[in-house]
């Protein structure tokens, strides 16, 4: 990640967001603090690396103000979500990655030092959907159907059922389509359908 060096670290909660930058004071990056995602909106660098509190719908909002105004910057959030499929959609949307609220710097740290080469290859996607769309190209139409309703949170027996094949048929295809991209998991092979949409 030595792509950004600074982070904004965004929070509504003043005593919070002091502590979790008590916390990050260590870390290689120029830290400023904003309390709303609003704020930074209006105000922030969109040259920075974004950590934001997820208190409702802050990684939503930022998100879409992202999509509105054609830029992109990678998104870390942090709270107390634990519901796997709530932090799923998120990624799914485009944040990169979700830490608890209490997390350290070595949390954080070595989230950035694991992640540093899908983050970068995330970032270079978003910023050039058109290497995205040459990558699918090598699927199938079929496998582009099956990616389609994986993106959705179709499961196979559902894919399946829709489109009158087995679920063994569908697992197949997903193996295919994740040997073709050179992906590791469906994740992968899902953000990279959604970066080829992005215009």
């Amino acid at each position: 990640m030595k792509r950004y060096s600074k982070l904004s670290l965004i929070d509504a909660n003043p005593a919070r967001r002091a502590d979790r930058a008590k916390v990050l004071a260590e870390s290689r990056f120029e830290i400023t603090m904003f309390s709303t995602v609003m704020e930074f909106c209006n105000h922030g660098d969109e040259q920075t690396l974004i950590f934001l509190h997820d208190e409702g719908r802050e990684v939503e909002t930022l998100l879409l103000d992202m999509r509105q105004r054609h830029r992109w910057s990678a998104m870390l959030a942090y709270g107390d979500t634990a519901d796997p499929v709530v932090i799923s959609k998120m990624i799914l949307s485009g944040l990169v990655s979700y830490l608890p609220t209490d997390f350290l710097l070595s949390d954080f740290e070595g989230l950035l030092v694991d992640m540093a080469e899908q983050i970068t290859t995330l970032i270079d996607l978003r910023h050039g959907s058109e290497a995205a769309k040459r990558k699918l190209q090598v699927l199938t139409v079929r496998e582009l159907e099956i990616l389609n309703q994986l993106q959705y949170g179709s499961s196979s027996l559902e894919i399946g059922q829709d489109l009158g094949i087995s679920v063994r048929t569908v697992e197949q295809h997903r193996y295919n389509i994740l040997r073709k991209l050179k992906l590791n998991n469906g994740i992968d092979a899902i953000r990279l359908q959604i970066f080829s949409t992005i215009t």
